[in-house]
Order: structure tokens, then sequence, then C-alpha cells
């Protein structure tokens, strides 16, 4: 008879059981189990949890009877069926033969038995997928197929604590891996033939699915959780990994748990209780067999083995160094340490020798020369000092390997890369033991595998080389073809030797001859013969150096180029016996003076010394030389002919056109007394002043300002020469309240007669109007957020009605406004307003993102296009663009931004903030990160700059430029106010220590410096505090931060571009701290923000570029005629009347000429200049035939001007 002790507790809870008695004898008979419902009799019955009955029945060791509503009510159904099949199995055998088991509690158990149909089927379905889709996204992740030698990023190397949490998260990852063991389990018992009748629906086919699943499940989630163990570099980041994949795994008994409990549903709860209630029959043949004691075994023998010798392999290969790079690009900057820069170039990993190849059980590199080991005594190498624990630059001595006797280190650090400090600082050792911060250095790895560093313009060779394309050279073949001939400018002074001679004006490009892997340029001449006099050009691995034979004792014997060629090859900046006569400025791999491998229009001073340590010392006593490189030699693409000239298929130029002279045309004619119109622009400063009012005279031949005869106006009869000068443009706007901070932002439209002034102080903005020499406000002020920095950023759409102002109708501007700083919310919102005639409207809805969102803004011209910036956002997504369109601002594409930032024990890294420039298709994105040493406090910043074109429907970045900069912590309001701007293909980056503008080049794929020959009061200060540009990039304004500022300083400057470099557009305007500024859009406007500005919490002051006038009184204004007779001048007479009154008169002449005549007038006067003809047929001019004239007017003419 079956017993059941009643419960009416819930399912899953406080269930009893019942246990065999071992002291009750009974017979075999009495213990047969029941194929039907799995309960026996018992004399004692003991209370057991199900859960523990759950695991015994796995085990084997139970005899579970569970009580609950569900199987009672089975039980009275079917007493007599349960009686029958109990007698047919005793028949069979006996209890002996048998063990009972329960289906594991997970979701991978409906599948042995529910319908396809069903809901259980599908959520364990469902389940499973998720699991695989997870695991597998992880995975993914994992790999990187572009680094063929690492391709899952495992760590060069880890220290010995990380490794022992390796071998035990291994055991415990494998030993806890219940999916696998479950299906091992199920897969020793085999399937049941009696399985079918407990669980209605169970099929052998649905049985080893659910075991195919659960084993694939449990081992992909055994093999990733292995990936995770490996690549971590410290014991938290192995436990945070472990763990969040044990729960990934274990996703099947969470759902299976919820079930139980009830949360997804009745139905599933009974499913459930079925499921857990239920046993059945297992033959003991199957559980104790041999067969099963083998899989068991060898279930962990399996897993053990495979991810050990996983490990094992693992470990030999980070302990060899495998995992690092073996190859590594070096260069380190030489400002205080002059021949730090000679050892720039490729260091290779150590791999033969144990005892050479690790230092501290990490990776040594060797320096490389010539593609081999560079044998020298004294040979540079990096590697770790363990003593101080830091990576450093040293020399071998005697072979001796000495990391702690160094050139160069690293900030403390314990990684096995040395990679890692490419982004930390470096520190050298000066000639007074003081240790002071490096301030360049570049560290990358130069491995030719996977994702080939030599293209676009190359391929990797099997020796792990660059093979570059025709017309490409580099180790990365990052350069075009190196020019071979090179000419110093004619209009430079050159360069002077000892004694007072010249060197040579044209270097030629010395075949089979290579430096630091640039070319080697001589004075060799196609007839020249080597001497000792013979000028040489070579890089010394941050500079270029021009020196003579006679300064390299050690070619004294040498007597041919090809010779020279091998002894050159040989070069080697510190070892090498040399002197150097100049030395250029440093080279910085990558950056904007890096743009050729030729020493093209680099800047040069003189050596200090011949001594061997300052041999390449700059003399920075003296200024740089009036002395530049050119390319000689043209082409149609990166270097064609100047000023319309064609290059001609030998390299040359054709007959310079428009006047111009010099090998590459490049050579204007200006300053030369003639108006040349070709050169009669801003650009070329009106052909140098020739067609200019205060520079020219006008001749019979030449009439300043008029094409040639005189007759047509060239559009600048009044030049802007050097005499013009900047000048304040109405009384400044002044704060609100001492406490508004206004000017903390400034945005002048673009024709630079509407400004807007931000007090974020008390967030507010207002919008002026140039009203004659005043500035009006229109409408009222704007009030934004309290306390939110509401004004922070603004910016200022262009114009939108061309029209002349007046009290009843102005332009119409959009306007954008950031406020980063919602009080007590860690948000930022943006809103756009519309202002017209009589003030602004909000357009469209507030615009919110997480940290500081809307601390930098810009806008497009037309209005319909904003960028935004910001930092700490929870979506990663710190910088958003948005479109006008239906009626709201939509965003535009997303703008992905690498954010990864290096761990670094000793520092903390931070994303500070993101300054945006949005120009037409172009966006720049400056990413300002700082790093705080721990140990110190001190703080350095990063400025990496971004810039993405759109193409049809996604940004895509082109390129970025990466600046640093370092400032003291006591300064105030400590970030720049505006370090980026884009406009067009034109970018400017300011840094708090210096301004640099570059050009995208679509040829060669990558930005081009424009030089600025910054006034020299900008040079030392914090210059690119705050920068913009003109509309056409022609005129740059440079803001800049001075404590303590007179009224009298001109301490922020704009520069224009002359077609060669910017220079300053005469006089400066005063600043202060943190000064802001705006162009309008042709660059002959500019708004100052001074926010620090003591009375009146801050002020706004607008500046307008006034040409000079000859003219004493400033109500005044100069006034020039100029007359051409014809050939009859006894017929002709003029008179100039101004307000009625005769000024000027004069005629009739006697001979054929040109009359100019100059005057001050009032700017209030009316001016008629009359011109009478006596004979009545006008002034007229002839043709060349002498028989037809055209007649320019006729009788008496009046010009009213």
């Amino acid at each position: 008879m079956d017993i059941y002790s009643k419960s009416n507790t819930n399912i899953g809870k406080n269930r009893r059981y019942q246990v065999p008695d071992s002291s009750t004898d009974k017979s075999p008979q009495e213990h047969a189990p029941d194929a039907t419902d799995g309960a026996v009799t018992t004399s004692t019955q003991t209370e057991l949890e199900l859960d523990d009955c759950v695991k015994l029945c796995e085990e084997g060791g139970l005899t579970p009877s569970p009580i609950d509503d569900y199987d009672d009510k089975k039980d009275d159904d079917s007493s007599n069926n349960k009686r029958h099949e109990l007698q047919s199995l005793r028949r069979r055998s006996s209890i002996s033969d048998y063990t009972k088991r329960c289906l594991p509690e997970d979701t991978f158990s409906f599948l042995i038995y529910a319908s396809v149909r069903s809901r259980s089927f599908f959520l364990a379905a469902f389940v499973f997928l998720l699991q695989i889709a997870i695991l597998v996204i992880l995975a993914l992740d994992i790999f990187d197929l572009s680094n063929a030698k690492n391709p899952m990023s495992f760590p060069p190397n880890v220290e010995f604590p990380v490794r022992i949490s390796e071998v035990l998260a291994i055991v415990i990852a494998i030993i806890t891996q219940e999916d696998i063991r479950k299906a091992v389990n199920m897969l020793r018992d085999g399937f049941d033939q009696n399985l079918p009748k407990k669980f209605k629906g169970a099929a052998f086919a649905k049985w080893a699915l659910s075991i195919a699943l659960r084993a694939s499940e449990g081992l992909l989630g055994l093999f990733v959780t292995f990936l995770l163990i490996m690549r971590s570099s410290s014991v938290l980041d192995l436990l945070l990994n472990f763990l969040a994949v044990e729960f990934v795994t274990m996703l099947d008994d969470v759902v299976f748990a919820l079930i139980s409990e009830g949360f997804l549903g009745r139905l599933l709860k009974k499913e459930a209780a079925k499921l857990s209630n239920t046993f059945y029959h297992v033959s003991h043949r199957s559980v104790d067999s041999r067969a099963a004691l083998i899989v068991t075994v060898a279930y962990f023998v399996v897993l053990f083995a495979a991810f050990f010798a996983g490990w094992g392999i693992i470990f030999r290969k980070q302990e060899r160094g495998e995992y690092l790079c073996d190859q590594i690009f070096a260069q380190f900057g030489d400002e205080v340490v002059p021949m730090l820069g000679t050892f720039t170039g490729l260091f290779r990993r150590q791999t033969h020798n144990f005892d050479d190849r690790l230092v501290g059980r990490r990776s040594v590199y060797k320096s490389v020369y010539n593609n081999t080991i560079d044998v020298q005594d004294g040979g540079a190498l990096l590697a770790y000092c363990h003593a101080e624990m830091r990576w450093t630059l040293s020399l071998t001595e005697d072979n001796v390997t000495k990391p702690c006797t160094w050139l160069a280190a690293s900030s403390e650090s314990v990684d096995f890369d040395v990679l890692t400090t490419a982004n930390s600082q470096w520190v050298v050792n000066t000639a007074q033991k003081r240790t002071v911060p490096l301030a360049q250095h570049f560290l990358a790895c130069h491995d030719c595998t996977g994702k080939n560093m030599c293209k676009p313009y190359g391929n990797c060779t099997k020796q792990g080389t660059c093979e570059c394309n025709s017309g490409y050279y580099g180790l990365r073949c990052e350069y075009p073809e190196p020019c071979e001939r090179l000419e110093i400018d004619p209009r430079d002074e050159g360069f002077v030797k000892t004694g007072g001679s010249l060197f040579a004006t044209k270097y030629y490009r010395l075949g089979g001859a290579e430096t630091y892997h640039h070319p080697v340029y001589t004075s060799l001449g196609g007839n020249e013969t080597l001497d000792d006099k013979t000028d040489i050009l070579l890089f010394t691995g941050v500079r270029w150096i021009l020196s003579s034979k006679y300064l390299f004792p050690g070619m004294k014997d040498v007597n041919d180029a090809s010779e020279l060629a091998r002894n050159l090859s040989q070069f080697h900046g510190h070892f090498t016996d040399y002197s150097a006569s100049y030395v250029s400025e440093p080279v910085h791999i990558d950056s904007p003076v890096d743009a050729t491998a030729s020493p093209l229009r680099k800047r040069w001073r003189y050596s200090t010394s011949d001594s061997e340590d300052l041999r390449l010392q700059p003399d920075l006593n003296k200024d740089f030389i009036e002395a530049s490189l050119f390319c000689a030699e043209c082409n149609n693409t990166t270097n064609p002919c100047s000023y319309e000239a064609v290059c001609l298929p030998d390299g040359t130029c054709s007959d310079c056109p428009n006047n111009s002279s010099g090998t590459m045309c490049q050579i204007p004619p200006t300053s030369n007394g003639q108006c040349n119109k070709y050169f009669n622009n801003i650009h070329f400063d009106f052909d140098g002043g020739d067609c200019c009012d205060n520079t020219c005279r006008s001749t019979r031949e030449n009439i300043c300002g008029k094409a040639d005869g005189g007759y047509i106006d060239k559009g600048y009869p009044w030049c802007k020469g050097a005499a013009n000068q900047w000048q304040l443009s109405g009384d400044p706007v002044y704060g609100v309240s001492s406490a508004s901070r206004s000017g903390r932002a400034v945005a002048l439209s673009g024709k630079g007669t509407i400004l807007a002034v931000a007090d974020p102080g008390v967030s507010i903005f207002r919008l002026f109007d140039k009203d004659g020499s005043e500035w009006i406000q229109r409408g009222q002020s704007i009030q934004g957020p309290l306390e939110s920095d509401f004004g922070l950023a603004i910016s200022l759409s262009d114009e939108s009605l061309d029209i002349t102002r007046s009290p009843l109708s102005s332009p119409t501007v959009t306007l954008v406004v950031g406020a980063p700083s919602l009080k007590d919310q860690g948000r930022g919102l943006v809103r756009v307003f519309k202002c017209s005639t009589f003030g602004c409207m909000q357009r469209g809805y507030d615009i919110e993102g997480d940290g500081s969102f809307g601390t930098s803004v810009s806008i497009t011209k037309d209005g319909n296009n904003i960028a935004i910036g910001g930092a700490g956002s929870t979506d990663g997504k710190e910088v958003k663009v948005f479109t006008w369109s239906n009626n709201d601002w939509q965003q535009k594409g997303i703008v992905e931004i690498d954010r990864r930032v290096h761990s670094d024990p000793l520092h903390r890294y931070m994303q500070q903030g993101y300054y945006v420039s949005l120009s037409g298709d172009y966006l720049a994105v400056g990413e300002l990160k700082s790093r705080k040493t721990v140990a110190s406090g001190a703080v350095s910043m990063r400025l990496i700059t971004h810039v993405y074109k759109w193409d049809e429907d996604k940004w895509v970045e082109l390129d970025s430029i990466r600046k640093n900069f370092y400032f003291d912590e006591s300064f105030r309001d400590q970030w720049p106010l505006k370090s980026v701007v884009i406009k067009g293909n034109t970018l400017a980056i300011g840094s708090k220590s210096s301004v640099d503008v570059y050009s995208w080049s679509e040829i060669l794929s990558k930005w081009i410096t424009r030089e600025i020959e910054l006034v020299p009061s900008d040079v030392n200060g914090l210059v690119g505090w705050s920068v913009d540009l003109s509309e056409d990039a022609s005129v740059l304004a440079v803001g800049t931060s001075v404590e303590n500022a007179q009224p009298t300083d001109e301490s922020i400057h704009m520069y224009q571009w002359n077609g060669t470099h910017y220079r300053a557009l005469f006089n400066g305007v005063p600043a202060g701290p943190a000064a802001s500024v705006s162009l309008s859009s042709d660059g002959k406007a500019v708004a100052v923000g001074l926010p620090f500005d003591t009375w009146k919490g801050g002020s706004t002051r607008v500046y307008s570029f006034h040409p000079s006038s000859p003219c004493d009184d400033p109500s005044e204004i100069p006034l020039r005629i100029s007359f051409i007779t014809d050939a009859s001048p006894e017929e002709t007479s003029w008179e100039l009347r101004v307000d009625s009154q005769i000024k000027w008169s004069n005629g009739p002449l006697s001979v054929y000429t040109t009359y100019v005549e100059e005057m001050c007038i009032s700017a209030t006067s009316c001016a008629k200049f009359i011109v009478d003809d006596s004979k009545g047929d006008g002034v007229s001019l002839w043709t060349n035939t002498g028989n037809s004239s055209t007649h320019i007017f006729r009788f008496a003419q009046e010009f009213r001007l």
C-alpha cells in the first residue's frame, strides 16, 4: 500500500518526504518502485525540504514522496492502476535494480516533454537563445580579428596574485558549472522507457535535444568564462568577469525559480510544480555501470585537462612576451636633453637570451638601426626598472643592461607593456640633476601584422616592413615621395657659415642614403665634385641639421657620392662624430610639422655648441633665422606652381605669369611701386602697398586703385594698409550685476551688427543691435533656469534678412544657449531661440542630456543645425547634432567618440568636457581629458580634436589631432572658453598655451598646418584661450588670458592669411583674465568678452577694423580725384564743388596727361565733380586706326560723389 502524509502547504515550501528506515526489515517487494507515481511504503517518515529531496533524488539516495493536492488527487484516482503496475514491476525485477531520479529544476527540462507550441517550451527555447546571444556577444566583443598576434586581447602578463586567482577561478568555474554536469548525468542515466508515462509528451528526440542545448550553453559559458578570466589584469577584474558570466549561465535556473513562485503566470507555475514533484526510475545498470563511472570521471578530466592546457599555453606566451609588439617606434622630445631625440626609431623586442630579454618579468626592447639590433657600445633600450617601478630609456654599458640608469623614464607603472605609458607623463633629468616632465614623447606598436599599418599607401611584407606604393615613402608609407630638389627662398637671407660665406642655396637628394628613415640632401649638383665644403642636410631623429662634410671627422677620406651615401646611412645622431651649424625646429611624429619627409618650410636656429651633448641644442637667445627651404620640383597635386603658372613634364614651371618670379613662380611682384591687379587684394596686402593710398603714389602710368589706363576701379580705392587699426565700436556692454560673469560667452552675427552676450552667473542672455555708435538691446533679457549656468555657451547664426536695420525692422537670427548645470539634477539643457525685431521666442522644446550637457554649443549659418557638447553622459554620447525638422529638433546621426581612458593606478583620468564647432557638413569635437597624479596632485590636460564630415546619413571621422597643455589649478575658471572652431575644411585649435590652424587635404587625407607668425607678446602668454575664424578662414582671432591686464595692453590679436601664413592684422585689442572672442563672418569685427572685469560683473566690447585716414580732423574723410585727358587736352576743364563751394578746378590744359588731386572733406558734405568739353565732342578714346572714337561723355557732365 502507498502511504502519503497529507499537507496543504504551498508547492516548493514545507513538503514532506518519506525516507526509508534502514533499520526496518522489509522484503524487496515492499520497496519495489511504482512505475506510475513513484511512491513507496516505509515504516518511518521523515520531513525534508523539497530542495534537499531533489538533490538526493538526483544522486539516487532518496525515495521521495511529495504530498500535495496535485499528487493526492492523482493517487486517489489511480490507486488500482498503481497496485497493478507495482505487482507487474515486482514480477520483473527487484528494488535493487532501480534508482529514482527527478528532472533538473531548470527551463531546459521543459524541452523533454512540453508540446512544441506550449508556453513552457517557448519559454525554455527563449531562455536558451537569450543565454547563447549574450555569450556570443561577449565572445565577439572579446575577439579582435584585426590583431592576428593576440586576437583575444590577453594582457601581456600579470602579477602573481592574479596568476593564482586564475587557477582558482578556473577550478571553481568547472566545479560549479551545473548545466554541463546535469547534461552528463542525464546522458549517463540514459532515456528510461517509463519517462513518457510520467511526463506525457516526453520523447527520446526531445530528451536528446534538452541534453544537447544544456551542454552547449554550459560549454559556451565555461569557454567565455575562461576567456574573461585570462583577459583580466587584476584580481578585481577577474572576479567581476567571473561573476558576470556565472549569472548568465544561471538564467535558466533563475527563470525556473520565478516560474515556481508564480511570477510568470499560474499555468507555468503548475508546470513547474509538476516537474518538481514528479520522479522516474533509472536502472542501476545505467547508474552504477563502469561506463557511467568512466563518463563521470571523463567529464572532469577532459574539462580540467582542456582548460589548464589552454591556461598553460597562455601562461607560456605571456611569460615569453609573445602578446607584446615585436617592434615599437619611439620618439622623445629634446627640449630638455638635446641628444634625447637622437634615440628616435625602432626598438625590437629581445627573444634569444632569457636574461637579456626580460627585466622584472618584462620584455626588453633594443634599438634597431639598418634593420639590425644596434650593436654599438651604448645602444639604447627600453626596459623596466623594477627598483623605481617605471619604464625607462637607457643605454647599455659594455653590453650590460642598466635600466635604472636612465635618460628618460615613465611615471610609476606596474604594467607589463611599455606602450601603456604612451599616454602618461615621462620625465628626464636636467644637467642640474632636477627631474622635470618631458614635453613630448611618442610610443606606438610597429608590427606589420593583422590590421595593415601601411594602408592605404602600402602593404606589409613577410619581413614585417612596409612596401610603399609608387609616390609614397616612410616607415608606414605616411609621406608623399620626398622632393628631389630643394632651394632656399631667395627672399630670405640664407644660411651663413663661420667666416661669413653662405651655405649652398640648392640641395639635391643623395641616392641610396637615409638617416632615421628620412632622405639625405647635399649640395652636390650634376657637375659638382665632393669636397670638404660640400653641404649636407640630414635628419637626426627630432631635428634636421645643416652641416658640411668637414664637420664629419670620420668622413675625411670619403671622395665620391656613393661612398658618402654609404657612410651617412650608418649615421647615428648620438654615436657619430659630427657638428651641426644649424638645427631646425623639432619635428614631432604625426604632428602638422611632420607633413613631409623633407625639411620643407621648417624654421631654423643656430646650433649652440660643438660638444657631444649640446650639438643639437638650438641657440634660444637668437631668433629664428630668415631662411626656409621649399621644393623646387613641381607637380600638379602636392606641389603645383604658384599664381597660375603651368607645371611642365620635367618638373619645372613655365614662364611665370602676373609678373611673378622664382623657380616655382612663388615670388609675387609686391612692393615694387606698381599696382598689379592680380595681387591687389587683402591676402597680398594690396600688392604690398602698391595699390594703397598711404603707400602708393599715383603716376601717369600707374594710378593707385585703378586698372591700366586709369578708368576702371579695381575695387580697393581705399586699401587697408599697414597703418590701419582695430578701434572700439560702440560703448562696452556690462553685466546686469556683480555676479553676472558677463561676457563668459559672446557671439557676433555674420555682418557684425548683432551681438549676443551671456551672463551665466545670473542665467540670462541679451541681444543687442548696432545703432550708430551704440549697442541697443533688442527686447527683454531672456531668463533661463536659475543656478544652471544658462549662457555658459552660446552660438549665433547669420542674419536671415539682408536689409538695413531700422527701428521697425531688424534682421532675424537664431541663437542656441547652453545651461550645463541644472541645480541638483546632474543634467544640462539647451534652448534655441529665434530672435526677430521685437525679441526672442524659443524655437522647439528644451533639449536635455545627462552630465554637463550644453557646456559647448554651435549653430550653422542658416540656423537649422546645432551641435551640443558636454561630459558625463550615461549613454556615452557626449556630443550630439540636431537638425530642425517637423517643427522640432531631430537628432542628426550619431557621433562616435572613443571614450576609453588608460588604466593607471598612479593617476586619475577623467573626461572633462567636449568643445564643438559646426560648419556646413564639417563637425569638430575637442575632447578635453585631465590626468591627476595621485601622489603630487599635479594635473595635466590633453585636448584631442576629432573632425567629422557628414556623409549622406552618418558622421565619418576624418582624423584627430592631439595636444598637451598644463596649468595651475589655482587659476580662475580653468577651462578654455572656445578651444575648437572649424570653418569649412579649416580648423583652429587653442590649447591655453598655443594656437594652431590646419587645413584638410583631400589628396593626402591628412591635416596640413597653416603657419602663424605670433606677435611676440603672444609667444609666451596664455594664447589660445579662445579662438575664432572668419567664414573663409582668412582672419584668425586669438584670445588670451591675462591677469592684472592694463587698459593699454594689446593682448588679443587678429591674424590674416596671406597665402603662406597668418600674420598679425595690425594692432591688438585689450583683454583680461579668460577673455572670449567672436568674429564676424567677414573678419572685420570682433567681440571680446571679459567675464572677470571687476566693474559691473564683466563686460563685452566690440572692435571693428578702421582704415587709417590722412585727415587730421576725425570728422573728415579723404577724397581723391584722378582724371586722364584725351588727345585734345585744350578742350577740357573741370572743377570740384563741395557743398556748392569750388574746392578744385583745372584746365584747359596744353598736354595730354593724368591729374590726381587728394583732399579731406566733411563726412556729411555733398561733393560734385564737373567736367566740361569746350568743343562739344566730349572726352573720347580713339582706336588704333585713328578713324573712330568712343565717347566717354559729351558736353558738360556732372558726377555726384
